[in-house]
């Protein structure tokens, strides 16, 4: 069955076949890696029917360091993570990177971090049909 969630598990799948560390969850995040973060799940945006979107943020963060040094690890992780979101079926609809600092949970400051929105359109699974067993006799026997 294909939902969100499973969508979600193959980009962080994608990103990790290309060496990356990267988890949903903040507490896996190996810096530097990928914090991936669900922000909108868009019903019916594809251009085609059917589809879903899923807008995500990207969030690559780096060791807390001086900052000519943790830009230029995020323009290192950065070439890295474009060319295998593409392979992971993302775009990036928007040239707005935004840099953040970013809380983890076992570090109380934040870490550099660089966010890179993007999207994803797929095709939900459809919910099986709906069976019904009653035929009409016995509903006009409750009436």
């Amino acid at each position: 069955m294909v939902d969100f969630s499973s969508v979600l598990e193959g980009v962080v799948s994608d990103l990790a076949a290309a060496g990356l560390s990267v988890s949903e969850d903040a507490a896996d995040v190996n810096p530097p890696g990928v914090l991936i973060r669900l922000e909108a799940r868009v019903v019916g945006a594809g251009k085609l029917c059917g589809t879903e979107t899923l807008r995500l943020g990207l969030l690559l963060v780096v060791p807390d360091a001086p900052t000519r040094v943790a830009t230029r690890e995020l323009a290192r992780l950065a070439s890295r993570v474009g060319p295998a979101a593409k392979i992971a079926g993302l775009r990036f609809p928007t040239d707005d990177q935004t840099f953040e600092r970013v809380v983890m949970p076992d570090d109380p400051t934040g870490l550099p971090c660089l966010r890179l929105p993007c999207l994803i359109v797929y095709t939900p699974t459809p919910p099986p049909p709906i069976t019904i067993t009653t035929t009409t006799d016995e509903l006009l026997e409750r009436i």
